[in-house]
């Protein structure tokens, strides 16, 4: 059996160093993005955001209130404005 040179040793040293760093980086990037989507970073649906407006529009203005607190919780916050942004 042939013996690896001390280059071809540290250049192996090296890569499997290399190899490691990058899956523990990718482990920690997949378990804080996992973290952070449970813990309610999560954006709505287009189409709740699509059923919200039309269900503020059908509202009478004085339900509106009713309607908005109803649909503010942990996962959303709305709110009417005047002027657009």
């Amino acid at each position: 059996m042939r013996r690896l040179g001390l280059v071809w040793r540290v250049a192996l040293t090296v890569l499997a160093a290399l190899i490691a760093l990058q899956l523990l980086a990718a482990g920690g990037y997949y378990l804080e993005r996992s973290r952070a989507t449970q813990s309610g970073l999560k954006l709505p649906l287009p189409d709740q955001v699509a059923a919200l407006v039309t269900l503020l529009d059908r509202a009478e203005p004085e339900q509106r209130a009713l309607v908005l607190r109803a649909v503010n919780g942990v996962g959303m916050r709305v709110n009417l404005q005047r002027d657009a942004p």
